[in-house]
């Protein structure tokens, strides 16, 4: 069985690139375009391990991020974003993200990650 990974996003052709970078990689892909979505998502299915976007509109990703975090803790979560700095990583690997990107998205390091924390 393959694992399943969300990827939450509100942007749809960065969506469209991290699901294409993880099916090439062998992984099955649900994908949500909020945060209220990915929730829904996660009640519906089993997912193994979740990428989310820090900077959607309508829900902070860190807010998010402690929510799904809460309700499943066991569940890999990489969080991605754009600004420079080390602000963001520092605030999501506290919040309980398992690891941290920064835009723009690198091929490589997110196959490297998604590699090392779903398998």
């Amino acid at each position: 069985m393959l694992n399943r990974i969300l990827v939450v996003d509100d942007d749809q052709d960065l969506t469209s690139l991290l699901s294409s970078y993880l099916v090439g990689m062998g992984f099955d892909v649900a994908t949500a375009r909020s945060s209220s979505e990915g929730s829904s998502i996660l009640k519906a299915i089993k997912c193994d391990g979740i990428l989310i976007d820090l900077d959607m509109q309508g829900a902070h990703g860190l807010t998010v991020l402690r929510e799904i975090r809460q309700q499943y803790p066991h569940i890999p979560i990489i969080v991605f974003g754009e600004k420079e700095g080390r602000g963001d990583a520092v605030s999501a690997l506290t919040s309980g993200a398992t690891d941290y990107f920064q835009k723009p998205v690198d091929q490589v390091l997110v196959e490297k990650k998604c590699r090392r924390l779903f398998g």
